[in-house]
């Protein structure tokens, strides 16, 4: 047994947050906070040096613990009602509400909104991992997340295991949702992606208000809006701009986002073999109706096992899905590391 530490990499399981039982790890320059009943979220990777979060909250915010549950809108309530921003694990269904295999699975699935155990494995103040495991239920998974932090490094470790409890081989429609906004991300902010990168437009539009990119495939960060005028991608546009939901199928499992407010760089490495696509989702307060109502304004870039946005029955049908024997286990791993640029104001 390790003895109580209070400096170096450190963490407790022990926090509430508005509520809800949390986790929290940190070391010198990051710390991580965890809702650990509420889908094992990242609501916090806080940059010390800078006091800087890089994840973002949306204008609910996180909801007090007695409401979990509560929706009164659409059947992508489930998720969207209660939607804080933060970083989470989407299985078994990515995108909305959808029925399959004689059920209905709500929007992207249930491993963001189950309750997980929390342990932490110490190794003194060198490094200190969190796991939290869990069980979903319409589509029986046990699902362990693993956070890390080693030394002084600025770069925390994800690691996601899922093992199929059912008799039958089963799909998933699996990502990780890694959103980005305020304060570390906003407009000016820029993508870099590997050379070769090719985008995807969604097939239709998805919001009432219009969409920002024509559905013409193109190579990065080239592409043309809805009026036929060339785009680049790389910098994210005023307030205001169209929403779009984008796909991009990357030769390499890396990208950088640089922020334009701060001298912060985050780079996300993902495992491309299990997960080959990114989801660019693009809300940039356009969308001044539900769920938004005109005050958000975020992106996510999403490592995704296919680039299917429409739900899990038409993921199965496109063949992009990751199919899981009985009993069997898989697992992918991300990195998030921040830097510091030099020479910026």
């Amino acid at each position: 047994m390790h003895p109580p530490v209070n400096a170096g990499c450190r963490g407790t399981v022990d926090a509430t947050l508005r509520g809800w039982r949390s986790a929290v790890i940190e070391n010198r320059a990051l710390r991580l906070t965890v809702l650990v009943e509420k889908g094992a979220s990242v609501v916090e990777l806080l940059y010390k040096p800078l006091d800087l979060d890089l994840t973002y909250r949306t204008l609910r915010d996180i909801p007090p613990r007695d409401q979990q549950g509560l929706s009164y809108s659409t059947a992508d309530g489930a998720f969207t009602d209660s939607y804080e921003g933060g970083w989470q694990e989407v299985l078994p269904n990515g995108g909305p509400a959808t029925e399959y295999g004689g059920t209905v699975f709500p929007q992207h699935g249930e491993s963001a909104a189950i309750s997980y155990a929390a342990r932490l494995d110490p190794s003194g103040p060198e490094s200190i991992t969190l796991h939290c495991a869990g069980q979903t239920s319409i589509l029986p998974l046990r699902v362990t997340r693993s956070f890390r932090l080693d030394g002084d490094d600025a770069a925390l470790l994800l690691e996601t295991e899922v093992t199929n409890l059912t008799a039958t081989r089963v799909p998933l429609s699996w990502g990780m949702h890694l959103a980005f906004g305020a304060p570390f991300v906003g407009p000016g902010a820029s993508i870099e992606l590997p050379a070769g990168t090719t985008v995807h437009p969604h097939p239709h539009t998805v919001y009432p208000s219009g969409r920002r990119l024509a559905a013409e495939d193109s190579l990065w960060p080239r592409a043309v809006d809805s009026a036929g005028t060339p785009v680049d991608l790389t910098v994210l546009p005023p307030r205001g701009t169209k929403s779009d939901l984008v796909y991009l199928r990357p030769p390499e499992g890396w990208y950088r986002l640089h922020s334009a407010a701060h001298p912060v760089t985050a780079e996300i490495e993902w495992d491309l073999a299990r997960q080959p696509c990114l989801w660019f989702w693009q809300e940039f307060g356009a969308v001044d109706t539900y769920p938004w109502w005109g005050s958000e304004y975020v992106i996510g870039l999403e490592p995704f096992t296919g680039s299917v946005g429409s739900g899990l029955a038409d993921a199965v049908a496109a063949q992009q899905v990751l199919w899981l024997e009985p009993g069997a286990t898989t697992t992918a791993r991300y990195r998030v590391a921040v830097q510091e640029r030099s020479g910026d104001a």
